[in-house]
Protein backbone atom coordinates (compact mmCIF):
# COMPACT_ATOMS: atom_id res chain seq x y z
CA UNK A 1 0.00 0.00 0.00
CA UNK A 2 0.91 3.66 -0.31
CA UNK A 3 -0.62 6.27 1.96
CA UNK A 4 0.94 9.69 1.47
CA UNK A 5 4.70 9.13 1.47
CA UNK A 6 4.42 5.86 3.39
CA UNK A 7 4.87 2.65 1.45
CA UNK A 8 4.25 -0.52 3.35
CA UNK A 9 2.70 -3.95 3.51
CA UNK A 10 -0.58 -4.53 5.36
CA UNK A 11 -1.85 -7.87 6.56
CA UNK A 12 -4.00 -9.49 9.22
CA UNK A 13 -2.50 -11.04 12.28
CA UNK A 14 -4.47 -12.70 15.06
CA UNK A 15 -5.54 -9.37 16.57
CA UNK A 16 -6.27 -7.17 13.53
CA UNK A 17 -4.64 -5.35 10.64
CA UNK A 18 -1.05 -4.12 10.76
CA UNK A 19 0.94 -1.89 8.42
CA UNK A 20 4.66 -2.58 8.35
CA UNK A 21 7.74 -1.23 6.64
CA UNK A 22 8.44 -3.74 3.88
CA UNK A 23 12.21 -3.16 4.03
CA UNK A 24 12.71 -3.46 7.79
CA UNK A 25 9.59 -5.22 9.08
CA UNK A 26 9.06 -2.48 11.67
CA UNK A 27 5.51 -1.63 12.63
CA UNK A 28 3.94 1.57 11.25
CA UNK A 29 0.43 1.14 12.68
CA UNK A 30 -2.14 -1.41 13.82
CA UNK A 31 -5.94 -1.55 13.90
CA UNK A 32 -7.65 -4.00 16.24
CA UNK A 33 -10.20 -6.16 14.41
CA UNK A 34 -11.65 -9.13 16.24
CA UNK A 35 -14.29 -11.16 14.47
CA UNK A 36 -16.97 -13.42 15.86
CA UNK A 37 -15.26 -16.59 14.62
CA UNK A 38 -11.68 -15.38 15.05
CA UNK A 39 -11.11 -15.49 11.29
CA UNK A 40 -9.87 -12.64 9.10
CA UNK A 41 -10.01 -14.21 5.67
CA UNK A 42 -10.10 -11.28 3.24
CA UNK A 43 -7.28 -8.91 2.39
CA UNK A 44 -7.53 -5.22 3.34
CA UNK A 45 -8.56 -3.14 0.30
CA UNK A 46 -6.80 0.23 0.13
CA UNK A 47 -8.65 3.33 -1.02
CA UNK A 48 -7.10 6.81 -0.93
CA UNK A 49 -5.77 7.28 2.64
CA UNK A 50 -7.74 4.36 4.05
CA UNK A 51 -8.44 0.65 3.89
CA UNK A 52 -11.58 -1.48 3.94
CA UNK A 53 -11.90 -4.66 6.00
CA UNK A 54 -14.84 -6.98 6.31
CA UNK A 55 -16.05 -10.15 7.96
CA UNK A 56 -19.26 -12.13 8.34
CA UNK A 57 -21.11 -9.55 10.40
CA UNK A 58 -19.44 -6.17 9.84
CA UNK A 59 -17.14 -4.03 7.75
CA UNK A 60 -15.08 -0.91 8.41
CA UNK A 61 -13.37 1.71 6.34
CA UNK A 62 -10.40 2.95 8.33
CA UNK A 63 -8.26 6.00 7.52
CA UNK A 64 -4.61 6.18 8.49
CA UNK A 65 -3.05 9.57 9.28
CA UNK A 66 0.24 9.96 11.16
CA UNK A 67 0.26 6.19 11.75
CA UNK A 68 -3.05 6.43 13.60
CA UNK A 69 -5.99 4.38 12.27
CA UNK A 70 -9.42 6.04 12.62
CA UNK A 71 -12.73 4.47 11.62
CA UNK A 72 -14.37 6.40 8.76
CA UNK A 73 -17.50 4.26 8.75
CA UNK A 74 -18.91 0.97 9.93
CA UNK A 75 -21.25 -0.80 7.56
CA UNK A 76 -23.26 -3.98 7.32
CA UNK A 77 -23.94 -3.54 3.59
CA UNK A 78 -20.90 -5.54 2.47
CA UNK A 79 -20.11 -8.49 4.75
CA UNK A 80 -17.47 -10.69 3.14
CA UNK A 81 -16.56 -14.09 4.47
CA UNK A 82 -13.71 -15.39 2.30
CA UNK A 83 -14.15 -13.68 -1.09
CA UNK A 84 -12.08 -10.51 -1.45
CA UNK A 85 -14.11 -7.53 -2.64
CA UNK A 86 -13.00 -5.73 -5.81
CA UNK A 87 -12.38 -1.98 -5.89
CA UNK A 88 -13.14 -0.23 -9.17
CA UNK A 89 -13.04 3.55 -8.94
CA UNK A 90 -14.98 4.64 -5.85
CA UNK A 91 -16.99 1.40 -5.59
CA UNK A 92 -16.47 -2.00 -4.03
CA UNK A 93 -18.08 -5.09 -5.52
CA UNK A 94 -18.29 -8.15 -3.33
CA UNK A 95 -20.12 -11.20 -2.08
CA UNK A 96 -22.09 -10.24 1.00
CA UNK A 97 -23.65 -13.36 2.52
CA UNK A 98 -24.53 -14.77 -0.90
CA UNK A 99 -25.56 -11.49 -2.54
CA UNK A 100 -23.47 -9.56 -5.08
CA UNK A 101 -23.27 -6.03 -3.67
CA UNK A 102 -21.99 -2.74 -5.05
CA UNK A 103 -21.01 -0.41 -2.19
CA UNK A 104 -19.99 3.25 -2.33
CA UNK A 105 -16.55 3.52 -0.69
CA UNK A 106 -17.12 7.16 0.23
CA UNK A 107 -20.25 6.49 2.29
CA UNK A 108 -20.43 2.76 3.01
CA UNK A 109 -23.92 2.65 1.52
CA UNK A 110 -25.15 -0.10 -0.79
CA UNK A 111 -25.83 1.11 -4.33
CA UNK A 112 -27.33 -2.17 -5.60
CA UNK A 113 -27.35 -5.86 -4.83
CA UNK A 114 -28.40 -9.08 -6.51
CA UNK A 115 -29.15 -12.48 -4.99
CA UNK A 116 -27.90 -15.88 -6.06
CA UNK A 117 -24.12 -16.14 -5.50
CA UNK A 118 -24.20 -18.43 -2.50
CA UNK A 119 -20.56 -18.89 -1.49
CA UNK A 120 -19.58 -17.94 -5.04
CA UNK A 121 -16.54 -15.93 -6.05
CA UNK A 122 -15.75 -12.84 -8.07
CA UNK A 123 -12.94 -11.39 -10.18
CA UNK A 124 -12.64 -8.33 -12.42
CA UNK A 125 -11.65 -8.24 -16.08
CA UNK A 126 -11.56 -4.80 -17.68
CA UNK A 127 -14.96 -3.19 -17.20
CA UNK A 128 -16.62 -6.49 -16.27
CA UNK A 129 -17.06 -8.66 -13.22
CA UNK A 130 -16.83 -12.42 -13.61
CA UNK A 131 -18.74 -14.31 -10.93
CA UNK A 132 -18.81 -18.06 -10.40
CA UNK A 133 -21.79 -18.97 -8.23
CA UNK A 134 -21.62 -21.71 -5.64
CA UNK A 135 -23.86 -23.80 -7.94
CA UNK A 136 -21.48 -23.54 -10.92
CA UNK A 137 -23.11 -20.75 -12.91
CA UNK A 138 -20.79 -18.29 -14.63
CA UNK A 139 -22.02 -14.70 -14.76
CA UNK A 140 -20.55 -11.80 -16.70
CA UNK A 141 -21.68 -8.52 -15.15
CA UNK A 142 -21.11 -4.92 -16.17
CA UNK A 143 -19.00 -3.22 -13.49
CA UNK A 144 -21.40 -0.30 -13.39
CA UNK A 145 -22.05 1.38 -10.04
CA UNK A 146 -25.38 2.84 -11.13
CA UNK A 147 -27.21 -0.44 -11.79
CA UNK A 148 -26.82 -4.22 -11.86
CA UNK A 149 -26.53 -5.40 -15.46
CA UNK A 150 -25.99 -9.09 -16.09
CA UNK A 151 -24.53 -9.58 -19.58
CA UNK A 152 -24.54 -13.38 -19.61
CA UNK A 153 -25.20 -16.43 -17.44
CA UNK A 154 -24.35 -20.04 -18.19
CA UNK A 155 -23.97 -23.24 -16.20
CA UNK A 156 -20.35 -24.42 -16.46
CA UNK A 157 -19.99 -26.86 -13.55
CA UNK A 158 -22.34 -29.26 -11.77
CA UNK A 159 -21.15 -29.28 -8.16
CA UNK A 160 -20.16 -26.81 -5.44
CA UNK A 161 -17.73 -24.04 -6.44
CA UNK A 162 -15.91 -21.89 -3.90
CA UNK A 163 -12.64 -21.19 -5.72
CA UNK A 164 -12.03 -17.98 -7.64
CA UNK A 165 -11.97 -18.39 -11.41
CA UNK A 166 -8.62 -17.62 -13.01
CA UNK A 167 -8.36 -15.65 -16.27
CA UNK A 168 -5.17 -16.12 -18.29
CA UNK A 169 -4.67 -15.05 -21.92
CA UNK A 170 -8.40 -15.10 -22.68
CA UNK A 171 -8.98 -18.48 -21.04
CA UNK A 172 -11.06 -18.79 -17.87
CA UNK A 173 -10.34 -21.70 -15.54
CA UNK A 174 -13.05 -22.71 -13.04
CA UNK A 175 -13.13 -25.68 -10.67
CA UNK A 176 -15.31 -27.33 -8.07
CA UNK A 177 -14.60 -28.31 -4.48
CA UNK A 178 -14.20 -31.91 -5.73
CA UNK A 179 -11.54 -30.86 -8.26
CA UNK A 180 -13.54 -30.89 -11.52
CA UNK A 181 -11.94 -28.32 -13.84
CA UNK A 182 -13.28 -26.52 -16.89
CA UNK A 183 -11.41 -24.17 -19.21
CA UNK A 184 -13.46 -21.66 -21.22
CA UNK A 185 -12.14 -19.62 -24.14
CA UNK A 186 -13.31 -16.02 -23.61
CA UNK A 187 -10.98 -14.50 -26.20
CA UNK A 188 -13.63 -14.39 -28.93
CA UNK A 189 -11.33 -16.13 -31.41
CA UNK A 190 -8.51 -13.60 -31.01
Amino acid sequence: YTIGDQKGVAFFNGEGVVGVNSATGSLYWEHTWKTRFGVNAIDPVFYQDSFFISAFDASHRVSVANNTPTIVFKSRHLQNTFVNPILIGDYLYGNSKGRLVCMDMKTGESVWDSAGLGNGTLIAAGSHLIALTEKGELLIIDANPTKYTELSRTKVLESACWAHPTLVNGRLYCHTLEGELVCLDLSGGK
